[in-house]
């Protein structure tokens, strides 16, 4: 058969000390529409670090955004929206990627939410648009709520990336349950639209998180010593990350 080549989405980025100081910077390029998210240990807010892009996420065409590889009808690769961010952090903060099928369950519409419940006056949001920057408020508060209730939920005092990857994908599991539910009892019939009744948007989950500082023998133990798939469906254990 032809081989016909394939296009992809591109999220990179390098973690360094920087020099003379105790800070530390994280600067990521970005082609496509996956998001990067900075988590502070110290007041437990999370930031979104790719703001202002040129990916528009009220926009649900899956041409809107660019890409590696024959992007273009030449065959060359789309870099209309290539953009590069930098984030200050301090070590104990943790950098998070997340895929668009993850990211959007934490936003109004997959939520279930109207748009007055986020200070539109519209009554659907087939009439209603959402500014990029309220967007990114509102799932960055969501996030911060997830995360803050796997800390009380397991008892612990400090995030992990293996919790923040735990607690993010388990929330994508849960919030689709009904939907997923719905299809495996009806499998003739297509996905409900109603999101308010059937929350959440299905669809490949990638989180990929990182700790900001130098990698010690525990947080080695921490990585190696239980795969996700061994613990994504059963309760941590109650003094897991409290040292």
């Amino acid at each position: 058969p032809k081989y016909v080549p394939q296009s992809i989405i591109l999220l990179g980025g390098v973690l360094m000390k920087v020099e003379g100081d105790e800070t530390w910077a994280f600067v990521c390029i970005n082609i496509g529409n996956n998001k990067a998210f900075h988590w502070n240990h110290e007041s437990h807010c999370v930031t979104e670090i790719t703001m202002n892009s040129k990916f528009d996420s009220n926009d649900a065409s899956r041409t809107s955004f660019g890409k590696l590889g024959p992007g273009i009808s030449n065959g060359s690769p789309s870099l209309f929206d290539v953009e590069c961010y930098y984030q200050a952090c301090t070590e104990g903060d943790i950098i998070f990627f997340l895929s668009p099928t993850v990211y959007k369950n934490f936003e109004p519409v997959q939520l279930g939410c109207s748009p007055t419940d986020v200070g539109i006056n519209k009554p659907s949001w087939k009439e209603a648009k959402i500014d990029e920057n309220v967007l990114s408020q509102f799932r960055c508060k969501r996030i911060e709520e997830t995360l803050e209730s796997a800390l009380k939920n397991y008892d612990l005092t400090i995030i992990s990336p293996h919790i923040v990857t735990q607690a993010l994908i388990g929330h994508c599991i849960s919030l689709t349950k009904k939907v997923k539910d719905f299809l495996e009892n009806n499998p003739k019939k297509p996905k409900p639209k109603d999101y308010s009744e059937f929350p959440g948007e299905l669809g490949h989950c990638t989180v990929l998180s990182f700790k900001v500082g130098k990698l010690r023998p525990k947080d080695m133990n921490d990585i190696h010593g239980q795969s996700a798939a061994e613990t994504m469906f059963k309760k941590m254990p109650a003094n897991i990350n409290k040292q």
